[in-house]
C-alpha cells in the first residue's frame, strides 16, 4: 500500500499535543518523524500510547519513549505497534512541532 502523508502537530508552553494516530495493522509497523523547538525554548518528551484513540474517551494513558527531556531537535523511527505519538513540553513557553510519517496502512 502507498505510505501516508507527513502529520504535522504543535504545542506551546507547557502541555501535550493532540495525538497522532497511528495505523497497527500494517505488517511491519514503521513510522519515523523529527520533533524540533520552532520558537522561544522549551524541554519535551516524546510519548506514545499503546489506547486505541478511537474508543479512550479522550484520555489514552501515555508511555514515556526513550526522547525525554530533549531541547532541540530529535529524529525518532520506531517498529513497534503503538496507536499513537504525541508531543509534551514539560518546561519552558517554547512551541514544539512534531512531524509523523508512517508507512503502509490504509490510508
Amino acid at each position: 500500500m502507498a505510505g501516508q502523508k507527513p502529520r504535522l502537530v504543535t504545542v506551546t508552553g507547557v502541555g501535550s499535543s493532540n495525538w497522532v494516530n497511528i495505523d497497527c495493522w500494517p505488517e511491519p509497523v514503521q513510522f519515523a518523524g523529527v520533533a524540533r523547538v520552532t520558537s522561544g525554548t522549551a524541554t519535551y518528551d516524546i510519548e506514545y500510547t499503546y489506547d486505541d484513540l478511537d474508543y479512550a474517551d479522550g484520555n489514552p494513558r501515555p508511555v514515556p519513549s526513550n526522547f525525554t527531556a530533549q531541547t532541540g531537535e530529535a529524529e525518532y523511527f520506531s517498529e513497534y505497534p503503538v496507536m499513537g505519538i504525541r508531543a509534551t513540553i514539560t518546561a519552558g513557553t517554547g512551541t514544539v512541532e512534531l512531524t509523523v510519517l508512517q508507512s503502509g496502512g490504509r490510508g
